[in-house]
């Protein structure tokens, strides 16, 4: 039963604690939590949130290409951004296997220079010596 005496309201249920709605920083806090899709590196097994993946994907016309955007339609599979799986001895059969289609010339042109870049952007840069006279 509930009565209003004044502006307090009185609960005649024995099972209330007086604990009232949460707060609105708790509701948010509980909805602020969101799903981080998750998806596995084909050369390396490795588990990591989708976004830090790349994305190869096989387009409905049957192309072979990388997706940057994560975003085009066809069947994907994903490489780690490390270099160690970028080795297309190992990754190309992988990606035959997972995108379910033959990987041609061109597609592997384009796979190796992707490759040859994040080699480029991961290898250490030597140390200049500035010379002192």
């Amino acid at each position: 039963m509930l009565e209003l005496e004044g502006c307090i309201l009185i609960y005649d249920d024995p099972c209330y604690n007086g604990a009232g709605p949460k707060s609105n920083n708790e509701v948010n806090l509980a909805m602020a939590k969101k799903h981080v899709p998750v998806r596995t590196c084909v050369a390396c097994g490795t588990s990591r949130p989708k976004r830090e993946l790349i994305r190869i994907v096989r387009t409905p016309e049957g192309q072979v290409e990388l997706d940057l955007t994560g975003k085009k339609p066809g069947r994907g599979a994903y490489l780690c951004p490390r270099a160690e799986c970028w080795d297309l001895k190992v990754a190309i059969p992988r990606l035959q296997r997972s995108l379910r289609a033959t990987i041609d010339e061109t597609a592997r042109a384009s796979l190796e220079a992707y490759a040859q870049s994040l080699r480029g952007a991961n290898a250490p840069q030597p140390a200049t010596v500035e010379e002192t006279s």
